[in-house]
């Protein structure tokens, strides 16, 4: 991933955003193969 692909997010305290974005990084991070699971 380039530099120009890389989208920061900036929450502006609406919860159901913060969900959404969230999820949408641990999908794409699924997608891809990056990241670790960890169990909590």
């Amino acid at each position: 991933m380039s530099p120009e692909e890389i989208t920061v997010f900036k929450s502006v305290g609406i919860a159901v955003q913060d969900a959404v974005a969230a999820r949408l990084a641990i999908k794409n991070a699924i997608d891809i193969g990056v990241g670790q699971q960890v169990v909590i």
